[in-house]
């Protein structure tokens, strides 16, 4: 059944391990750090046992930035991950390990770019800190960017508040 739902038939395949998945963000210049932002990935599991992205929330109610860089950084500098976005992936266990469980380069999908980063951080062009960061100039010209505003990406809307604040919301797109 997975490898007919995967484009191009293959599927990977490891031991479940139930937690709240967590993503840090990070835009690095020189291999340091000048932003880093945890949010939550919202899922949810579907009658069939498939489980369904629903959205982003942010910042983490649980996992801190600052515990997640200190594990993902070095790895970053050991991939050569130097400058621009780099996004990690982790699952929160309940004993509050981080388990990593992917790594991107660069700025990705899922609408954090676009939509959530901008409405975090009002006036903040990824898309510009990114080449910027690339081209050796600062990303974040105006200085450091303010505490971002609470906020969940549901689809392609942006909600003001976490995830607890639009729990009806979520709920309703879980079992839609």
């Amino acid at each position: 059944d997975a490898a007919e739902a995967s484009a191009n038939g293959k599927v990977e395949v490891q031991d479940w391990l139930p937690g709240q998945d967590v993503g840090l963000l990070l835009l690095l210049t020189g291999g340091t750090p000048v932003l880093a932002l945890a949010y939550d990935e919202i899922v949810a599991q579907q009658a069939d046992g498939s489980v369904r992205g629903l959205g982003l929330a942010a910042p983490a109610t649980g996992m801190g930035a600052g515990r997640l860089t200190a594990l993902a950084l070095p790895l970053a500098r050991s991939l050569g991950m130097d400058r621009g976005f780099a996004f990690f992936s982790f699952r929160a266990d309940a004993g509050g390990r981080a388990h990593l469980y992917e790594v991107n380069p660069g700025l990705c999908g899922d609408g954090i770019a676009e939509l959530l980063l901008p409405g975090l951080f009002p006036g903040f062009d990824p898309f510009a800190a990114e080449i910027a960061a690339w081209t050796g100039r600062d990303p974040l010209p105006a200085g450091p960017l303010p505490a971002p505003r609470a906020a969940t990406l549901l689809g392609t809307r942006l909600l003001p508040g976490n995830a607890a604040a639009n729990a009806a919301e979520l709920a309703a797109a879980a079992s839609a």
